[in-house]
């Protein structure tokens, strides 16, 4: 029922995003991902901040959407956080990471489409160097 209200007001146009930013401490998966993506279209980075908890929560969906969210708004200080939980060893959490950071952090570290495992650890090393040097 708390997903059906969720969808009923993603549809509605004059939604407040901070009903969505509310809805980040529900326990539901699938409610964080709406609210996580109504955030992105809805709020100019204003209520990103909410969205920093949702980079350890316990299933892997919900961290790569908060993490594609905060670089999709750009948000300040999330760089940082996403640098200190890096994770080459999940190639789609770590996509998602290596994009954001180039979003928040206007840098590229490497081109590669889709490395593989030990290139991906490279990648992570050359970010957290990129960082202590320009962070």
């Amino acid at each position: 029922l708390r997903l059906k209200a969720g969808h009923y007001l993603a549809a509605q146009a004059d939604t407040a995003p901070a009903i969505f930013a509310d809805a980040l401490g529900d326990p539901h998966p699938q409610i964080l991902l709406l609210s996580v993506a109504e955030l992105v279209d809805r709020s100019n980075g204003l209520n990103g901040a909410a969205i920093f908890p949702l980079l350890d929560h316990e299933h892997p969906e919900v961290r790569i959407a908060a993490t594609s969210a905060l670089g999709s708004m750009k948000v300040g200080g999330a760089a940082p956080l996403i640098l200190a939980r890096l994770e080459p060893n999940d190639r789609e959490l770590f996509r998602a990471q290596n994009m954001a950071l180039e979003r928040l952090c206007g840098q590229s570290i490497a081109p590669d489409l889709d490395p593989n495992d030990e290139r991906r650890a490279q990648i992570a090393e050359l970010w957290l160097e990129w960082w202590n040097q320009h962070g």
